[in-house]
């Protein structure tokens, strides 16, 4: 995403507001929005008041077809790249925590991120971390839980693991499921990739046949222009 705000501002485009500067949460509400591929969902939240709204559960949506802007392909293509780069950046803190990038809600599936008092002395701050879940980044609830004391529940359960075979073969029979799904996903991304490309490389060749063929008499600039609106310098 801050590739591409780079070179929405490298080529002059303005964003939706007309100012020249991209925000990365604007060009992240396009990539995800579903209206590209064809439906939007009404009824999804419940307006308490001009600043807080509720979300609904996902059986009261209303979905709405619309004419699609993008092929679903490339949108699911673009949610898998999403999702792999999240669950990247979300595995390299700033700050080292025991079980950063591990712990999500049951009820929103929205992750905890990990929290320290800036104010507290330096030597004091490891007593208060903790993991915080935010209602103002979507999350359902705003909850912190202290670190020192999920840390020890999270280590005694994992010695106890380690203690019975059992568990620890489910484990790693688990371990490598997950490994499975993440290499297939990634195939699939670069599948994908090599789709768009030939259609993209097909579409330049199309291009210039026409721009050759005497009878369609198309000019060096309205060939330029195409280029150009094809992603191509």
């Amino acid at each position: 995403m801050h590739q591409i705000r780079l070179e929405l501002e490298s080529r002059g485009i303005p964003s939706y507001t007309g100012k020249p500067n991209w925000h990365l949460s604007a060009i992240r509400n396009v990539l995800t929005n579903t209206a590209y591929k064809g439906y939007v969902h009404y009824n999804k939240s419940i307006c308490r008041s001009d600043s807080d709204r509720k979300p609904r559960e996902k059986r009261e949506w209303i979905k709405i077809g619309i004419p699609p802007i993008v092929e679903v392909e490339l949108y699911n293509l673009v949610q898998l790249r999403i999702k792999d780069h999240r669950e990247a950046l979300r595995r390299q803190p700033q700050h080292f925590y025991l079980l950063s990038g591990m712990i999500r809600c049951m009820e929103c599936e929205k992750p905890y991120q990990s929290n320290y008092q800036k104010d507290r002395p330096r030597e004091h701050r490891k007593a208060h971390r903790s993991y915080r879940h935010r209602r103002s980044e979507g999350q359902c609830m705003d909850r912190e839980i202290t670190a020192v004391r999920l840390e020890e529940r999270v280590w005694d359960a994992v010695k106890e693991m380690l203690l019975n075979p059992e568990i620890l073969r489910q484990a790693y029979n688990q371990a490598q499921q997950l490994d499975l799904e993440a290499r297939s996903r990634s195939m699939t991304l670069l599948e994908g990739y090599c789709r768009s490309a030939g259609k993209f490389e097909q579409q330049l060749n199309n291009l210039t046949r026409a721009y050759n063929e005497p009878d369609i008499r198309m000019t060096k600039t309205e060939y330029l222009a195409q280029r150009v609106q094809m992603g191509y310098r």
